[in-house]
């Protein structure tokens, strides 16, 4: 009897913690949308991806911060180290999803310049798998092109087709959600 309550008592503590945390994390994501300066691309991705796929927004923080070491052509492991040597007393860590930190943290080179940054921070997991299955959205896209593609390039369609695809094939749970 007492392992049943127990166990139901942990049960609930921790879906009360997993409710707690989407409520945060939702709130912070549409506290984002509320700002004024906030771009038609960047409030698209939020309603359309961020919200629905629970993007934990810390863990979206930190690869952003990761991308953006990358980006300025330092990478990653370089700012690391050289963060680690610094005499100031205040070492900021980056605390980067595994996926994102193996494969996009030190060589924005290696990426797909068609697809966006928001998709390699978010979706790492994601991104990672496609690459070596683009194959697998072929007849969709050769099936309906105009669905998929705006001017010849990948639109939210697209992404959300890949997204979908790497959880039904994978049945795993997305890296950056919560």
């Amino acid at each position: 009897m007492r392992k049943l309550l127990k166990y139901t008592i942990d049960s609930i503590t921790h879906l009360h913690t997993n409710m707690l945390r989407n409520f945060i994390n939702n709130k912070q994501w549409k506290a984002l949308l509320k700002e004024s300066d906030i771009s038609n691309e960047l409030r698209n991705t939020v309603e359309h991806f961020m919200l629905p796929d629970k993007i934990d927004y810390e863990k979206y923080l930190q690869n952003y911060k990761a991308n953006e070491i990358c980006i300025s052509g330092t990478g990653l492991k370089n700012w690391e180290m050289a963060n680690n040597l610094s005499a100031f007393k205040e070492v900021q860590h980056i605390n980067c999803t595994p996926t994102f930190r193996k494969f996009y943290a030190d060589n924005s080179l290696d990426r797909s310049p068609s697809i966006p940054y928001w998709f390699y921070i978010a979706y790492p997991d994601v991104e990672h798998w496609f690459q070596s299955r683009m194959n697998i959205i072929d007849s969709s896209i050769a099936n309906n092109s105009a669905h998929y593609l705006s001017n010849g390039k990948p639109n939210n369609n697209l992404y959300r087709l890949i997204i979908d695809k790497y959880k039904s094939s994978t049945g795993l749970h997305l890296e950056c959600s919560i």
